[in-house]
């Protein structure tokens, strides 16, 4: 398994209100897509650890960069988290994932439904010229749990006026954000943003929690929109990274 991944070095670390967190490397891997994934690992008891996350950097970036949350019980999270300026990491070589422009079909609007740190691949994305040039609007509706999980937000408001950013908070009442999930999007959610979301203008993409994903297919197929697929073109291009 060693002999997949590439030696990095971190050469910065920026840790954020709920538990949330960014890990910059250098390592020396292959040219990416924006839009894709890797694995990030460590040396555990003698064994390489390792999980996968999304780039939040662009390709062009001398450096890859991602946004991660600590799972407090976990093997590896709470471990990068502790990573110091200068630690060694492991990056796989050869970066994975189908959500890139060349996949992406032809569209008015392009609509990000993530949850949690998913909102990094919005923000690899949206870095990209060749998405900006290839739709009009993007809306992003990013799920979380409170607002102390809110990250990225003026980065992804200063990519222009036709990036719209919707965080939408499920345990925080009193909150003057949007509430709920994001899968309630039929339930109110709708009338509040601006932005139509309909099949035969938009494309949308799902990342996060795989209940999320699921829900969403649901909901979506009830309103005619269908899964994407290179031979038969649809409305919802998806990862699921667990």
């Amino acid at each position: 398994m060693q002999d997949r991944f590439v030696s990095g070095k971190v050469i910065e670390m920026t840790h954020f209100n709920g538990g949330c967190f960014a890990v910059k490397v250098q390592a020396p891997i292959p040219p990416f897509f924006a839009g894709q994934f890797s694995k990030l690992g460590l040396m555990i008891d003698d064994k390489l650890i390792s999980r996968a996350y999304s780039f939040i950097s662009h390709p062009d970036d001398n450096f890859q960069e991602f946004y991660l949350v600590e799972v407090e019980d976990g093997l590896l999270s709470p471990r990068l988290k502790a990573l110091e300026v200068g630690d060694e990491v492991f990056l796989y070589k050869n970066a994975n994932g189908l959500i890139t422009h060349q996949r992406l079909p032809e569209a008015k609007n392009l609509w990000f439904w993530v949850t949690g740190t998913g909102v990094g691949l919005a923000l690899s994305l949206l870095k990209d010229p060749v998405i900006r040039n290839k739709y009009q609007d993007f809306v992003v509706l990013h799920g979380v749990t409170d607002s102390s999980k809110i990250h990225y937000q003026q980065e992804l408001r200063e990519l222009g006026d036709n990036v719209h950013y919707y965080p939408v908070v499920s345990r925080e009442p009193q909150s003057s954000l949007l509430q709920g999930r994001i899968t309630h999007f039929y339930q109110g959610l709708e009338a509040q943003i601006p932005q139509p979301l309909r099949p035969e203008h938009s494309h949308i993409i799902l990342c996060g929690n795989p209940a999320m994903i699921t829900d969403a297919n649901t909901l979506l197929g009830e309103h005619g929109f269908r899964k994407h697929r290179m031979r038969e073109p649809g409305h919802i291009t998806m990862e699921r990274y667990w």
